[in-house]
């Protein structure tokens, strides 16, 4: 069966293009139109008075010639009266030409424009270039399904528009775009003959999307109103419209099988099965989600006309994300059935669109080893043509796939940067296997076709993200490791200024220690403070102590000539930040060992300087804007248009942070070290935990985990999101000065580091 499949798939109209199809995927606006978005971009990036000073455009034969080098761009200077130079850019698509100016603003004009920042260093005249660039590979990939669940729920078109606009300046010419597809998807199943109650019972609240879309989970946070699925259909038309005119190529939603429960009763005799996540305790409610099985006609009738749906709504770029198998096993691994799945998921989508390029999240083989072994991953990534489906190898500086996976079995594949999981905060990075990564991968596999970021979470970090999106061009001179830290050098002076020196020494110092991970597996998530307590809870590390009290006391020592700095005001209070983190396990071991050896007055001490941490914690954290609680729940109540939305999105935003889950199902996975939340929940949790403690010891009696667990549910863990509902509003303004806040953590905890 699974030879007549395949042969089906060839012999349909359209799969000689399809078959290398990745390599002719190319920009769908004009030259002249992404010509015509670069000077939106500019106008909204550089100050106005530089604005004359420079020109970008796309070449008029942008679309003429879709061969190696795929991305390219030149920059060169002209001489101007009075001395003045116009910087003139030009690039074979949008992106091209953005990524040109931003690499002269970097490396020419000491400036920088990041997610949330922009410091600029532009004076006159403007440094003289002439300078061509080229990209390494056709792809430039961006997001996880993840993202749009940790970072990206409550964003407006002005939130997208910044951050679009930092996609073309690094690059990124392939972003993920999934936003607005339940509003298509709610019509189509009523026109199928679901009610609007059997379809709100099946989607999640929007902070719980992206594991709904990929059927882990149903309901939960839920339902979604008709002023949301309204607000996500014109979201998504303004973003695809921003990405498009500057020449990207969005992946748009596939079908991978994931529908209501209420579609048996419409097709009471289809093949499915259902789907659970893991175990991790969600009640049938909120899991055992339904798969169709992909060999059922019924998959491809509702797929088709799910996807025209899309199309018509939204258009195509021919490039479709589909992965039926998130951290979910298929039903049998019998090579032959797993083959039959594929062939069937790529037939529905070559149904829809003779053009299709299947993008794939390559998570799973990672993430199910034990399942997907050579046999099963051979039996799916071969069961659709050569070239027709991309495997994102979604966490390769750390875990690469396609060394284990005899490089995908010839499917054209991008390597990914995955150093965030969840949004959690933690200073990290793999600087050797960011560097060296992607050049070993272009050595030994002529199918990779880009780099990518596939963060879970973005906001923290920026300096990794700013590394590996040089990766992809030839203007990156880090083809080895032996000269990063002047890349470091470099990339402090244009966040900080030419007086960066201090500063840059201690950015140095990360670049070696935190910043520089060379052990497996750390995801975030071994953090202390924002990990449940028990007798046995563990902190994570690969540097000691010393490392980032070294760096923080550089950041301090620059403080004077830096401190009205917002770029440098931010990375002192992550970095203070850190340094509490990093020295909160040595109060907790010693409450810990203290309890264990019957030594009350001692776990009396050490819970109070433990406690007093989280207070000194808590106070870096309310002088930065990006470490606030407020500002995450405001966003969320400040896109509700009714009470019951605005009650709805607040449980979603606290929620996801919190329990993720009605009674802690995977609590901490999206843990946030934010004013607020330290103090409000993390410390209270902290405090009940050495309350008990405290009185296991006078009572003569062994601490009870399972206990301990069930009061902090019942007072603090589900409380808390319910009571802040619409009641309790936190700060969105930062208050204090973190660099005299430094300087009191100096001075007050740095003699605990022992030598």
């Amino acid at each position: 069966m699974a030879a007549l499949l395949l042969q089906t798939l060839l012999a349909m109209p359209g799969l000689a293009m399809a078959r290398q199809s990745w390599e002719n995927i190319q920009p769908v606006e004009s030259c002249q139109q992404q010509t015509e978005a670069l000077q939106g971009l500019l106008a909204r990036n550089i100050p106005e008075q530089f604005w004359a000073y420079f020109e970008l455009s796309v070449a008029e034969d942008c679309h003429s010639n879709i061969e190696k080098p795929y991305g390219s761009v030149r920059i060169v200077s002209r001489p101007l009266e009075f001395g003045n130079n116009k910087i003139v850019i030009i690039g074979n698509s949008g992106v091209s030409a953005a990524f040109g100016l931003n690499h002269y603003l970097k490396y020419f004009a000491n400036s920088q424009i990041t997610w949330n920042e922009r410091r600029f260093s532009l004076e006159h005249p403007l440094p003289a270039v002439d300078l061509a660039i080229t990209s390494l590979d056709k792809f430039r990939y961006y997001l996880n399904e993840c993202t749009f669940g940790y970072s990206f729920p409550w964003w407006g078109e002005d939130d997208w528009t910044r951050h679009v606009d930092w996609m073309a300046l690094n690059g990124i010419n392939m972003p993920l775009a999934t936003t607005g597809q339940e509003a298509v998807q709610r019509q189509v199943y009523l026109q199928l003959g679901l009610t609007e109650e059997e379809i709100d019972s099946h989607f999640t609240g929007p902070a719980f999307l992206p594991w709904g879309r990929m059927g882990n989970i149903k309901s939960w946070g839920g339902p979604l109103s008709s002023n949301w699925h309204l607000r996500s259909i014109v979201l998504q038309h303004s973003i695809l419209d921003q990405m498009r005119s500057l020449g990207m190529t969005p992946v748009l939603p596939g079908f991978a099988g994931h529908v209501p429960d209420a579609l048996l009763r419409i097709y009471p005799n289809v093949s499915y099965h259902v789907q659970s996540w893991l175990d991790l305790g969600f009640s049938c409610n909120n899991t055992c989600t339904i798969l169709l099985d992909p060999r059922d006609p019924i998959f491809k009738d509702v797929g088709v006309k799910i996807m025209d749906a899309s199309k018509a709504e939204f258009g195509t770029d021919h490039l479709y994300s589909s992965d039926p198998f998130n951290e979910m096993d298929p039903d049998s691994d019998a090579p032959e059935y797993i083959s039959e799945v594929g062939q069937a998921i790529f037939s529905t989508m070559l149904e829809s669109d003779p053009e299709a390029v299947w993008v794939m999240q390559g998570w799973m083989f990672y993430f199910a080893q034990d399942f997907w072994k050579l046999p099963q991953a051979e039996a799916l990534l071969t069961s659709v043509p050569q070239g027709s489906l991309i495997i994102l190898d979604l966490d390769a500086t750390e875990h690469p796939q396609y060394e284990r996976l005899d490089n995908f079995f010839g499917q054209p594949f991008i390597f990914n940067m995955l150093d965030n999981f969840g949004g959690n905060m933690a200073l990290y990075g793999r600087v050797e296997d960011v560097v060296t990564g992607p050049a070993v991968a272009r050595r030994h596999a002529p199918n990779m076709i880009g780099t990518g970021l596939t963060p879970e979470g973005i906001f923290t970090n920026y300096v990794m993200y700013d590394l590996m999106s040089e990766m992809g061009w030839s203007s990156s001179e880090l083809t080895n490791i032996e000269n990063i830290e002047d890349w470091f050098a470099q990339f402090g002076r244009r966040r900080y200024g030419p007086d960066s020196g201090l500063a840059k020494d201690g950015l140095i110092r990360l670049c070696q220690t935190a910043y520089n991970c060379t052990i497996g597996n750390f995801h975030n998530h071994d953090i202390l403070v924002v990990t449940l307590p028990s007798l046995n809870t563990t902190d994570y590390t690969w540097y000691s102590l010393h490392d980032i009290l070294d760096s923080l006391e550089l950041f301090v020592e620059a403080s004077d000539s830096l401190r009205n700095i917002s770029t440098f005001q931010y990375d002192l209070a992550d970095l203070s930040r850190q340094f509490l983190v990093n020295l909160a396990p040595t109060f907790y071991q010693r409450a810990v060992d203290s309890y264990n050896h019957g030594m009350v007055d001692s776990l009396d001490i050490n819970q109070e300087i433990f406690l007093d941490l989280l207070n000194d914690l808590e106070n870096v954290l309310s002088t930065q804007k990006q470490f606030l609680l407020g500002t995450w729940l405001e966003s969320a109540k400040t896109i509700s248009e009714t009470p019951e939305e605005k009650s709805l999105y607040e449980f979603n935003a606290c929620n996801q942070i919190t329990l993720w889950g009605p009674d802690g199902q995977i609590l901490d996975y999206a843990a946030k070290q934010w004013s607020g939340l330290v103090s409000q929940y993390y410390a209270r949790r902290w405090a009940l935990f050495f309350d008990w403690l405290a009185l296991s010891l006078a009572q003569g009696e062994a601490f009870s985990q399972d206990v301990y667990y069930e009061q902090f549910l019942e007072t603090i863990g589900r409380p808390f999101c319910s009571k802040h509902s619409n009641q309790t509003k936190f700060p969105v303004e930062p208050i204090g000065d973190i660099v005299d806040i430094s300087r009191e953590i100096l001075q007050k905890w740095a003699g605990y580091v022992t030598p």
